[in-house]
């Protein structure tokens, strides 16, 4: 099932999916599966997102009492034919995550996203990615703990990079990582 089919991305999807509604309540417990995915995000920098608490002139608020308190249980199984390519980052994508939602919107996750095959640019370097993670241990989607070990050729010395870090987004790891070459640069 195409479930997004967009320049920047086309997703397909394998739902095994079961909603129960009690009155104003939802749940969606079950899992879906990612058999294919190409993922090429738009550069958004400097984009500005809507407030939450943004109000249009002449329209009424939602009525809290008419609308559904939603949660949810899901498992995410990547497949073998899912790829990323954003902010110089590039690879395929597998692992598995847990999602739960509660009615407030606070999502939870707890797995891990491998990437394999990957490559990442930095200052002008192209570094293939051994092993990369992005692990999820039950806090908050957006509180990650993202993992990659590098290695890169850079002046004929072989190098190998362990980086761990707390980071908002892989621009950060981006950061992070330009941090280190320039180190190494200064030790070559």
């Amino acid at each position: 099932l195409r479930v997004v089919d967009v320049p920047e991305a086309r997703i397909h999807a394998s739902p095994d999916l079961v909603f129960k509604v009690d009155g104003r309540d939802l749940h969606a417990s079950g899992t879906v599966t990612l058999p294919y995915a190409k993922i090429v995000p738009a550069d958004l920098t400097g984009a500005v997102l809507a407030s939450t608490d943004e109000r249009r002139l002449g329209e009424a608020p939602p009525d809290p009492a008419s609308t559904f308190r939603v949660t949810s249980n899901l498992k995410l199984a990547l497949g073998d034919k899912v790829t990323l390519e954003t902010f110089g980052l590039s690879g395929k994508l597998a692992g598995s995550l847990t999602l739960q939602s509660a009615a407030d919107g606070a999502s939870r996750g707890s797995g891990e996203l491998g990437i394999t095959e990957g490559k990442y640019v930095a200052l002008g370097r192209r570094l293939d990615i051994d092993r990369g993670r992005l692990i999820f241990a039950g806090g908050l989607i957006d509180n990650l703990h993202r993992q990659a070990h590098l290695a890169a050729i850079i002046e004929a010395h072989q190098l190998h990079l362990h980086l761990v870090a707390f980071l908002d987004d892989i621009g950060g790891l981006g950061d992070a990582l330009r941090g280190e070459l320039r180190n190494m640069d200064e030790a070559i």
